[in-house]
């Protein structure tokens, strides 16, 4: 009879001892939201670089990930500022390139123009699962002839 309490009651402490330390080392194997969301902020950047090198005539589409855990993602989109959020947390980072997130129709543009457009354009929100479309354009008209990166909501 002791023989069966010990082991009883060795199964049990060996249980309590798994499951003491699958709870310690669950949060080291759990991703770092902050750290997902960096990794978000990156990719969005590394894509605008890559845009603004291939030159152009080229569009990407980019589609805002959810985190591994399943929560949404919001990517915030600015003329001076990208910001990636979920929940409390969230990042943020200048564009690595001029980005502008109003759409051109062909008309003249200088570079006042150009400046009043992008302080006057709206900051994209764009969710999880949805999509964004990158843009290289050269206006050829006016004093504004530099390639310029679109962002605009696909769809």
């Amino acid at each position: 009879m002791d023989f069966i309490v010990s082991k009883v009651a060795m199964s049990i402490a060996a249980l309590m001892t798994v499951s003491i330390m699958g709870g310690v080392f669950d949060r080291y194997l759990a991703p770092d939201e902050a750290q997902e969301l960096s990794h978000i902020l990156h990719d969005l950047s590394e894509r605008m670089m890559l845009m603004a090198a291939t030159g152009p005539g080229s569009s990407c589409a980019w589609t805002v990930p959810n985190l591994s855990s399943g929560g949404s993602v919001i990517v915030g989109v600015g003329f001076r500022v990208l910001l990636v959020s979920s929940g409390g947390d969230s990042t943020f980072s200048a564009p690595p390139v001029e980005i502008h997130t109003w759409r051109w129709d062909g008309g003249a543009l200088n570079l006042s123009v150009l400046h009043a457009l992008d302080l006057e354009a709206p900051v994209l929100n764009v969710p999880s699962g949805s999509s964004m479309m990158m843009e290289i354009v050269v206006p050829s008209v006016g004093d504004c002839t530099d390639p310029l990166l679109f962002v605009h909501p696909q769809g």
